[in-house]
């Protein structure tokens, strides 16, 4: 499939007034910028520490905060889409859940700033946690494609998504007051969104801050279809605060806040097994405070401090088909501190050693109140989780960059983490339960980068991974559709061993990757059947034989294994001083190994282009292609899924025209025509189809 596009958005939107005002040389070569250059922006994700992308073995993609406008994407989810090697799946307009490398849910770590979101109850699906991340408040996103627990810990098998906020002024370079307001409306959804923000500096004290309000309509897809269950509205808010310490030292303070009303569970619904699936709210708080010193001494170059507490919040009300008098209100809250104590020694210019302590730690608030409508009464019941447990860990990791020669280099590394996952928990019909784990986990990796020429590099490396077990895995305990699970205090991590080889070119008008990955997964855990009392089902009459109502018993166990591989590839291309064409594609091929099925939510062949056309500094247009081939190869379980079914998934080609406009410094405004042809279409295990024909604009302006 070849996908073309014309234009692409070269200016930088979102500069300060001040930086406009002060240096004619400096705008000029920020206006400039192309995606050439783009790709030399410095990365932090791949190595913790900020590297430029060239100078790292890992697969990287990224989007920056100009970018994003320049787009006018409407949430982080969105944003990370249409990079290199990630494919979007979502069940509801609220949700979003990233795939790399085949992986999803809670084998996809994200972090804010480094700092983990993935917790102690997150899902084993698809879920929506990346979008309860402001997508104002960004600065650029890195995506690390590949496994990167040595560095980051559980969770990261697929790949880490790390979203970097927008920093403070830096205090020292003199008094600064500046601010911006961001509007964005869209047809297809009947959207309006606002966003103001300020920063400045005085003294040793800088600040930047924003508040967001959004909203979203029912969207209609291709087609003109509308789809009932996909509207909802947010609300977000956060400030950093940095004081400088010296010119080498700095102390920041940040806090975040985002409020999600009436997100809906559009595939549940439109099933009809529930009447009513609604998160109001669902979100997140954060506070985190970081220590920064560059110039530590001798024997340690640089140390970073960090500390954070958050407390994300699901709160669920549900009216089953079954029992359509009770709305049973479910409340999730974890609160949960984070702690990462990293030190770096260099030696000399060849040799980075990266090093450090990590701790975690989540209390579980679950609870469920049942509403009886008729007679107004109310009842408790037992929540998702069992209420009061806890999951933490501890760890220590390891890493080391050698740059033997000038065309060799090799990135190793080491990490031991152990957790401890408390549960008490219980059920009518078999007592109480108490669940107390501690899995560890030993990983290690081993990356070399190798220049063939100057323009020509070859990349490679295998990398182990792991996901450790959480509360969602080990503490279920009660009836959920024909099945009764009871919990498991013996599970392990889930590993896996990835294997991963590339090509880079790089010329002055061009840079071109290809990369291949291979993964082999083992102990992945999955649900088999069990005993309970001595027997494979629910005696609740106690008479030893199984009536018609009564569940079989199921226990999960690690006793998955699975493969996928694919290929990865992106080239940017200036084709004059005018055009520029870039091009991204992605294939993955996943297996079952424990039932020699294909496994579980593979995107199909995908990929977008653009050509970009930009004959001056101050206008800018794109026409844009995005798509993906069918995908008929399913796993049992997408079979049965109502957001994918029998049939499949259909492939797809849609195009958008995106044009823009800065006439001054101070204000930008962009335009989109999405989905030129209205076409009808949806991603891959998907609950929603994406939008049909949409005019999306976007208007900035700086103060």
């Amino acid at each position: 499939m070849v996908l073309l596009a014309i234009a692409f958005a070269l200016e930088i939107f979102g500069l300060q007034a001040r930086a406009f005002a002060t240096e004619d040389t400096e705008v000029k070569h920020l206006a400039g910028l192309d995606l050439i250059r783009l790709k030399e922006i410095p990365v932090i994700s791949a190595a913790r520490h900020e590297q430029d992308q060239a100078k790292s073995p890992r697969s990287i993609s990224i989007i920056t905060a100009n970018e994003i406008r320049l787009r006018n994407f409407r949430n982080v989810p969105e944003a990370v889409a249409g990079l290199t090697g990630v494919f979007l799946q979502q069940t509801n307009y609220a949700g979003g859940s990233p795939i790399i490398r085949g992986m999803v849910g809670n084998r996809v770590l994200i972090m804010i700033n480094g700092i983990r979101l993935n917790n102690g109850t997150y899902r084993l699906g698809p879920n929506q946690y990346l979008n309860t991340i402001d997508i104002n408040m960004v600065e650029r996103i890195e995506v690390l494609r590949g496994a990167g627990s040595v560095l980051y810990g559980s969770d990261a098998f697929g790949g880490v998504i790390n979203v970097i906020t927008k920093p403070a002024p830096d205090a020292l370079m003199g008094r600064e007051f500046s601010g911006d307001a961001h509007l964005r409306v869209g047809s297809a959804d009947g959207s309006g969104s606002g966003h103001v923000g300020v920063s400045g500096a005085v003294s040793r004290l800088s600040w930047t801050g924003g508040y967001s309000q959004e909203g979203w309509g029912d969207l209609r897809g291709g087609r003109g279809e509308k789809q009932l269950y996909t509207g909802y509205s947010q609300q977000g808010a956060d400030l950093q605060l940095r004081y400088a310490l010296g010119s080498n030292q700095s102390l920041v303070l940040g806090a975040m806040r985002l409020r999600q009303a009436d997100a809906l569970r559009t595939d549940i619904l439109n099933a009809g097994t529930d009447l009513e699936y609604r998160w109001n709210p669902q979100g997140r708080d954060m506070m985190y405070v970081q220590y920064s010193n560059s110039s530590l001494g001798k024997l340690v170059d640089a140390l970073q401090i960090t500390a954070a507490y958050q407390r994300p919040i699901e709160i669920l009300y549900r009216i089953a088909a079954t029992t359509p008098s009770v709305e049973r209100r479910y409340v999730d809250a974890t609160q949960g501190g984070n702690l990462t104590i990293q030190l770096s020694s260099r030696w000399r210019e060849s040799h980075i050693l990266t090093y450090g302590f990590e701790a975690n730690s989540d209390w579980i608030t679950s609870l469920r109140t049942d509403l009886d409508l008729n007679a107004g009464s109310m009842a408790r019941g037992k929540g998702n989780y069992p209420d009061g447990s806890r999951f933490s860990s501890a760890s220590l990791f390891f890493q080391d960059e050698w740059d033997w020669t000038r065309r060799l280099r090799t990135v190793v590394g080491l990490r031991h983490d152990r957790f401890r996952i408390l549960g008490h928990v219980s059920d009518p019909m078999t007592g109480v339960t108490d669940v107390d784990s501690s899995p560890s986990a030993l990983t290690g990796s081993a990356y070399l980068l190798y220049d063939l020429t100057p323009t020509v590099s070859v990349v490679g490396g295998i990398a182990q991974g792991f996901r450790a077990p959480n509360l969602d895995d080990s503490t279920i305990l009660g009836g959920a559709g024909n099945r009764f699970e009871i919990p498991n205090s013996s599970l392990e991590p889930e590993r896996s061993t990835n294997f991963e080889a590339g090509l880079r070119f790089k010329t002055g008008r061009s840079n071109i990757s290809v990369a291949y990955f291979e993964d082999h997964y083992r102990d992945l855990i999955d649900r088999a059947p069990a005993l309970l009392n001595g027997k494979s089902f629910v005696d609740s009459n106690g008479n030893g034989i199984k009536d018609g109502k009564e569940l079989d018993v199921y226990q999960r166990r690690n006793i998955g294994r699975a493969s996928a591989r694919g290929l990865e590839t992106e080239s940017i291309v200036c084709l004059n001083d005018h055009w520029t064409w870039s091009f991204t594609a992605t294939w993955t091929y996943g297996t079952d190994l424990t039932i020699s099925k294909p496994l579980s939510r593979i995107p199909p062949l995908n990929g977008v282009s653009r050509i970009t056309w930009r004959p001056n500094r101050t206008f800018w247009i794109e026409v844009a292609g995005m798509g993906g081939g069918s995908q008929r190869r399913l796993s049992p379980g997408d079979i049965t899924d109502v957001r994918i079914g029998p049939a499949g998934t259909a492939g797809f080609a849609t195009g958008t025209l995106r044009a823009g406009l800065r006439r001054t410094a101070l204000a930008g405004l962009s335009v989109a025509w999405e989905n030129i042809t209205d076409s009808r279409y949806r991603l891959h295990g998907s609950g929603i189809d994406r939008p049909g024909s949409s005019l999306v604009m976007g208007y900035e302006r700086a103060f």
